[in-house]
Formats: structure tokens, sequence, C-alpha cells
């Protein structure tokens, strides 16, 4: 069940970003950028090896990840399509897996496996995704101690800094038994 709103507005062109000053904003204390890292830290292999909800990822999305620079509440992620799949872009603008992958980064912070996309309270779409983008994810405050909820501001940005997607108040939730 899902239920939402959508507005057409004139697709004005956003500031225009330096990157390396989004990576300084994000005060990074650690880089993420191998595949073996990065499958570790989202716990990839616990949802794929004998879980009791077994998930499998396809190309698309196991191997467009390729950096998470995480700070303590925030992290500059590069997501890269292979080039074999950059045909997909002339059919999706919102490519699936680039935009799954520009939230499911922030499961860096996360205490738990398990989660899924449960609202956002805004996706703002400037211009479609491109092969590669930088994603400036924030995980916010959240009222929630538990863990239950995460939620997430997420910018997206072409090599160029020049911004693609805006989402606002993005929550996960997590899942359990």
């Amino acid at each position: 069940h899902a239920s939402g709103w959508v507005a057409f507005h004139d697709r004005a062109a956003g500031e225009v970003r330096d990157l390396d000053e989004l990576l300084r904003g994000c005060g990074p204390t650690e880089l993420i950028d191998t595949e073996e890292e990065i499958n570790r830290r989202l716990k990839l292999e616990t949802l794929s090896e004998g879980s009791r909800i077994p998930f499998q990822f396809g190309p698309r999305w196991s191997h467009s990840l390729r950096s998470i620079q995480a700070g303590a509440t925030r992290s500059l992620v590069r997501i890269e399509l292979d080039e074999a799949f950059l045909p997909d872009l002339d059919v999706y603008g919102l490519h699936p897996a680039m935009f799954d992958l520009a939230g499911a980064a922030a499961r860096v912070h996360a205490s738990a496996v398990y989660y899924l996309p449960l609202t956002y309270r805004s996706v703002q779409v400037l211009a479609g995704l491109t092969g590669t983008i930088y994603c400036c994810v924030e995980v916010k405050e959240s009222a929630d101690s538990s863990g239950e909820t995460m939620t997430i501001n997420v910018e997206i940005f072409d090599p160029e800094g020049r911004p693609l997607v805006r989402m606002t108040d993005f929550t996960i939730k997590r899942i359990t038994d």
C-alpha cells in the first residue's frame, strides 16, 4: 500500500557543488572502498549466506557501490554502473539499483541487518541519474532510540557536482522475525 502526491515543477538547475567541499563537510573518519569491506560493513554476507531471510543481489546492485567515505552522521558515497549496464539509463531515469544504493549506504550506521524502505517525505528529481553518481547521505537524529527506524536525507550529484535528486526524510524500517 502506498499513497503520495506528485507535482511537476520547472526543473530549476540547482547550485553546482564542489564534491571535495561536500566530502570535508562529512568529516570522514573512514574510507570503505573495497567490495569485501563494503559487503562486511553493510552486512551483505549475512543477508546472502544462510540467513533466516535469504537475499540475493544482482550485478547492478552488488557491483555498483564503489566507496563510502563515512563520518559520524554524514557520508559521501560513490556509485558507478558497470559499462555493460549503462544502456539501462536510457530506460530508467532513476535507475532502481543506483537509487536504492543511495539510501542503503546509510546502513553503515545501522545496528541491525535487515531494513527496508518505509517512507519518503519528498523526492525531488532535478535530472536523471548518470553512470557515476555521488551521494551525500546524512543520518538524522531519530526519536526512535530502539533502532527500529533510521531516517536520512540524501542528495545525489553527478561527477561535476550538479544536483540530480534530493530525498528528504527517507525512513527505513528494521524488519524482524
